[in-house]
């Protein structure tokens, strides 16, 4: 275990485009000393690019910025929490960090896909010939880690459904209240964090313009995402979302609990 003073308060855990850096946003206030990070894969010894030293330096974090500066400036603040998609880092950040609460946020598969996938043919042409294919691992390794969390994690876990956190306040406020954590934090840093492009797409607001976005239909799009969806059939299923590409979205269904979620 590691000492309290290096203990997180939260760890946030979501698939890709699944409302993780909406909420790890809106949980950062420096000005309060509540900092939670997108993604500083604080178990890792690589450097961090120009573009995510920027980030860390706009929520008030000293130069160096390496990941032993950042983890010890973390876990000088009131609350520290950070979020991570890829299952190695979530692994890894609960087994050095021993977070005291984990929050999954849920979406539909397809529509996190979808996103996904729009943002990376945005990129294709600046990603090396190796990284052009779509990275379904970063899906279908995440997702079932999700639900093995229920299950081993069950007494920390709180799930919140990405469609239900941006259409309700009442949703946002019982997050809040469970965490017992503020989200007084600003999207502004949508920017620092070189996604600036997003919280202009919803003027800068919690925005529920993504729900009502089709999913693509294209024959190229879907002969790519249809057979990731297809390992994502548990997740899906566990969460109370469509397991067919063409099935209605399912928006008004709360995610389940724990207690909710049948074993296996």
């Amino acid at each position: 275990m590691p000492p309290p003073h290096h203990q997180l308060d939260l760890l946030i855990v979501g698939l890709a485009r699944s409302g993780t850096t909406l909420l790890t946003h809106l949980l950062t206030n420096p000005n309060q000393r509540r900092l939670c990070l997108a993604e500083p894969r604080l178990t890792t010894r690589r450097a961090y690019r120009p573009g995510k030293q920027t980030y860390f330096r706009a929520l008030g974090f000293p130069d160096p910025v390496t990941t032993g500066a950042v983890s010890d400036h973390l876990f000088t603040q009131d609350r520290a929490g950070i979020k991570e998609v890829r299952a190695k880092h979530i692994r890894d950040a609960i087994r050095r960090f021993n977070p005291r609460q984990i929050v999954l946020i849920t979406r539909d598969a397809r529509a996190a896909l979808a996103s996904y996938h729009e943002r990376h043919q945005k990129r294709i042409d600046a990603l090396p010939l190796l990284s052009r294919r779509f990275p379904a691992k970063l899906f279908v390794r995440t997702a079932p880690l999700m639900l093995r969390l229920l299950e081993s994690e069950k007494d920390r876990v709180i799930v919140t459904q990405y469609e239900r956190f941006v259409s309700s306040e009442q949703e946002r406020d019982r997050l809040a209240n469970l965490l017992d954590w503020p989200l007084d934090g600003e999207l502004s840093y949508f920017a620092a964090s070189g996604r600036g492009d997003e919280s202009k797409k919803h003027n800068n607001v919690i925005s529920t313009k993504s729900l009502t976005r089709p999913l693509p239909a294209d024959n190229d799009t879907l002969n790519t995402l249809t057979p990731v969806l297809q390992k994502l059939v548990g997740y899906q299923r566990a969460f109370g979302y469509p397991l067919e590409w063409d099935a209605p979205p399912a928006i008004e269904t709360l995610a389940p609990t724990p207690e909710q979620i049948p074993a296996g």
